[in-house]
């Protein structure tokens, strides 16, 4: 299993989840990527990861552990995620959800778009959390 890091934008279009994704891309320093999960009925969402990896393990810090209470990613890697986080924020036109997720999420939290970048600048993003992010509260 990987650590991935997930957005959804639910009321984004394919096209311009495509637009979002090149736009935190080329702005860097992290890869923004559409994927999807389904066959028949696909659900298209974000992929946030280093360049060329396809996954977040690699910002994972040494004594990072999926039990914890918080992921603890390298001190360069948050400061990356933050910045792309931040891009994603200010791109998205409706509700959207983050997370960084080795299994799927027990736990949903309701934050705005700053709450959400100050808990990922502090290093606190939840080993089970799904953080859900109202538009233009905050």
């Amino acid at each position: 299993m990987c650590l991935e890091l997930i957005v959804t934008l639910p009321d984004e279009p394919f096209e311009r989840l495509e637009e979002i994704a090149h736009s935190c891309t080329s702005a860097g320093p992290l890869e923004v990527a559409v994927d999807y999960h389904g066959w028949f009925r696909r659900s298209f969402y974000l992929r946030v990861s280093e360049p060329g990896e396809g996954c977040a393990c690699g910002m994972l810090a040494e004594n990072a552990t999926w039990d914890s209470a918080t992921w603890a990613l390298r001190p360069e890697a948050t400061t990356k995620l933050t910045e792309t986080v931040r891009r994603v924020a200010e791109s998205a036109g409706g509700p959207w959800t983050f997370v960084a997720r080795w299994d799927p999420p027990t736990e949903k939290r309701e934050v705005n778009p700053q709450e959400l970048v100050d808990i990922i600048a502090r290093g606190a993003i939840g080993t089970h959390t799904q953080y859900v992010v109202a538009r233009g509260a905050g």
